[in-house]
């Protein structure tokens, strides 16, 4: 099969298909925790979703290209199941779910336990003014969005760029593995959680010092987990981890309450 510009058409189109899906998997909860920034709006929603939704399309198809242009370069990030022959694919099915299951574990019980010493430090988060609670299905269903979209273009994007670019560096100064991918861990679970501080913002959190504090230290958290499998276990398995730990704090922890 031919490449265009060295990417495997199938791996690109599956990936491009799973962001589109998941982003109209998220609007139900999307609606919800913006409803009231969306209420300047009325009327103009359903052509806001339309423009939104080509946006993501295009930046998804743009993510995913790059993304799997950078990966070729390096020896360090792969995938466990895309592009792998059926064997080899159903042989590392179980392995990529039981990391990723336990991967996610691990994120949400980090998240758990810093969010439980930042509110004995800094106090709950403070409300700008009350904002519904999503049923249940929808926070399953947005788990997806942070899963998919959010792991292309954070972990395969962003991760996978930053250590290209340290990856060329290191051809000059001599860097080793772990020195060029902790830091793209890094960099890209911070950039993680600044890209929460808008959604937070529109869900009616006043972002004070503490509370963008709060949020960068417990998506970086989550961030890291999931840099650490993708860089050890495959795309897959964050992806996997990722969904596991939305789940818990969206549905498992809602429904608890």
């Amino acid at each position: 099969m031919n490449k265009p510009f060295g990417i495997e058409p199938r791996v690109f189109f599956t990936l491009l298909l799973a962001c589109l899906m998941g982003f109209l998997a998220a609007i139900p909860y999307a609606l919800t925790v913006q409803a009231q920034a969306l209420q300047k709006l009325t009327g103009r929603v359903p052509q806001l979703l339309v423009i939104q939704f080509l946006v993501s399309a295009a930046t998804s198809a743009l993510a995913i290209g790059t993304g799997l242009r950078l990966q070729q370069k390096l020896p360090f990030f792969r995938f466990a199941l895309l592009g792998q022959t059926a064997d080899v694919a159903r042989h590392d099915r179980s392995s990529v779910l039981r990391s990723g299951a336990l991967g996610g574990g691990i994120a949400f019980g980090l998240i758990g336990g810093l969010s439980w010493l930042i509110d004995r430090i800094l106090g709950a988060l403070p409300l700008a003014s009350p904002v519904a609670a999503p049923a249940l299905w929808k926070g399953m269903l947005a788990s997806f969005y942070g899963a998919i979209n959010e792991e292309v273009l954070l972990r395969l994007l962003v991760m996978t760029g930053i250590a290209f670019g340290l990856a060329k560096l290191a051809g000059r100064v001599g860097l080793s593995e772990r020195a060029i991918v902790w830091p793209a861990i890094l960099l890209a679970a911070f950039v993680f959680g600044v890209g929460h501080l808008p959604a937070a913002l529109g869900a009616g959190l006043r972002l004070t010092a503490g509370v963008v504090t709060r949020l960068l230290l417990l998506n970086m958290a989550g961030g890291v987990v999931f840099g650490l499998l993708y860089w050890r276990r495959g795309f897959e398995s964050a992806v996997v981890a990722h969904f596991v730990a939305d789940l818990c704090l969206h549905v498992l922890v809602p429904w608890l309450r």
